[in-house]
């Protein structure tokens, strides 16, 4: 009899957080309008969205490393990886938060994710 180990519930969780990090990455690199739209910027015609496209290949790959290292159960490295991306939510929601047409509310929208994956990943930095 071949049973399949469920995967546990943290495990399932940085699934969901890699998943929306590809799926973010991807909006960047084929649609880098509805990507700047996403963080609440204003697309614009002038933009060649070189960079948003640079950027969305940087969150696809994260995503895929997450998704990689939860798949394959190791959970230092996916919780080292949870831990100090979560520098990368709070840059973001500083960024929004000082840009000219930013503010609180679109700042705020970074925000939630900081807690989310420093709490997902400590538990699998412990023994």
């Amino acid at each position: 009899m071949n049973r399949r180990r469920k995967l546990p519930m943290p495990f399932v969780l940085s699934l969901g957080v890699g998943a929306s990090l590809v799926a973010i990455g991807l909006l960047l690199l084929f649609d880098p309008r509805a990507g700047k739209r996403a963080f609440g910027k204003d697309p614009g015609e002038e933009d060649d969205h070189t960079f948003h496209r640079a950027t969305g290949i940087r969150q696809a790959y994260i995503g895929a490393l997450i998704i990689l290292l939860a798949l394959v159960r190791e959970r230092r490295a996916l919780g080292a990886l949870l831990v100090t991306a979560s520098v990368v939510p709070a840059a973001d929601f500083l960024l929004a938060l000082k840009a000219p047409d930013g503010g609180l509310g679109k700042a705020l929208r970074h925000a939630p994710s900081v807690p989310l994956v420093v709490a997902l990943g400590l538990p699998f930095l412990r023994r």
